[in-house]
């Protein structure tokens, strides 16, 4: 018995060992072929042909384009229609001292001059920062901003600084002169240091008639 177990023993040991990575013939894997898809990616082409059969039973049973937004008069890219007096209805309480008619117009003249001229400041950010820099100019304010708090403090900021400011009705129409498509609750008429300003007889004006208000 002892000699059986141990020839038995010498036999497995001289069996060669099979080279790692090679399979028996019943365990081979057939190649797969490379335009085969992946469970995942045939799930995911089925849903995509499945969506785009849903968008095209939608489109037909609407039977027209889906509407595109109406345009609304403070979205247009021309002047914007509404009146002075139309505007007046939006003013919030604390809109003094607020520019006339006639002086609106001269403002936003000013304010799309300076706007050509490099010489503008938008926004409450920007306006904030060079006022307390010390910056001088002139400061036009939207008078139809809500909430008022987003303002309240400017008017306070720019006596403390020495630097004239008025209201102006619409916050369209100032952001429609200072040549954005946004609507601007606050801008600075600040000529650079330094520089010569073209339209600096209309700022004096401007300031002139701010003063007197």
């Amino acid at each position: 018995a002892a000699g059986f177990h141990s020839s038995a023993r010498v036999k497995r040991c001289q069996k060669k060992p099979r080279p790692r990575g090679l399979r028996r013939e019943s365990q081979r894997i057939a190649p797969r072929p490379a335009f085969a898809l992946t469970p995942c990616r045939a799930a995911v082409a089925a849903r995509g042909r499945c969506d785009a059969r849903m968008g095209k039973r939608k489109a037909e049973a609407e039977g027209k384009s889906p509407k595109k937004k109406e345009k609304t008069d403070d979205d247009d890219e021309g002047a914007p229609p509404k009146t002075y007096q139309e505007r007046l209805k939006a003013l919030s309480p604390i809109s003094s001292p607020l520019a006339d008619e006639k002086l609106t117009k001269k403002l936003h003249k000013l304010v799309k001059k300076a706007s050509q001229g490099k010489a503008l400041r938008r926004g409450v950010k920007e306006v904030v920062k060079s006022l307390r820099q010390g910056t001088k100019g002139m400061c036009i304010l939207a008078g139809d901003v809500s909430p008022v708090d987003v303002i309240a403090h400017l008017p306070i900021l720019c006596e403390e600084q020495d630097v004239p400011y008025i209201y102006v009705p619409s916050k369209q129409d100032l952001g429609y002169a200072a040549l954005t498509k946004r609507p601007t609750s606050v801008v600075l008429v600040a000529p650079k240091t330094g520089s010569a300003f073209e339209h600096q007889d209309l700022l004096d004006k401007a300031i002139s008639a701010v003063g007197s208000k």
